[in-house]
């Protein structure tokens, strides 16, 4: 029976650190890049008012869900490092680093675009 008026501290595993939620917005955008890449490796030619431009929506549209989604689950996973010592293993540090990495990288595109697209 638990005691009344304390709060019940289960340390967690490191095992049960948020590692998915940190790295799998990188999929979608990683996977439009290695595709263009992979296509202009075959020889094939980017048209610039068509097939070029939905590319660049599709990559743009994965950023910012990457990104939103990232700033949701960054907050969670850096409390739970700072609170338990248990999930301090070096994989959880490198998942950390990666989604911060990427959230500072995406927005860099982001504001990258949006200053090239209101400067002209």
């Amino acid at each position: 029976m638990r005691p009344t008026g304390r709060r019940c501290k289960v340390k967690p595993k490191p095992s049960e650190f948020p590692r998915t939620k940190l790295l799998w917005p990188w999929v979608a955008p990683v996977s439009v890049l290695a595709f263009a890449l992979a296509a202009e490796g075959a020889g094939h030619a980017w048209n610039v008012h068509g097939n070029l431009i939905a590319l660049i929506l599709v990559f743009s549209a994965a950023l910012v869900i990457g990104l939103i989604s990232l700033l949701f689950a960054l907050p969670q996973a850096i409390r739970m490092l700072s609170r338990y010592p248990s999930l301090r293993t070096a994989s959880n540090f490198v998942a950390t680093g990666l989604a911060l990495a990427f959230v500072g990288v995406a927005m860099l595109l982001i504001l990258y675009a949006f200053f090239k697209v209101t400067a002209s």
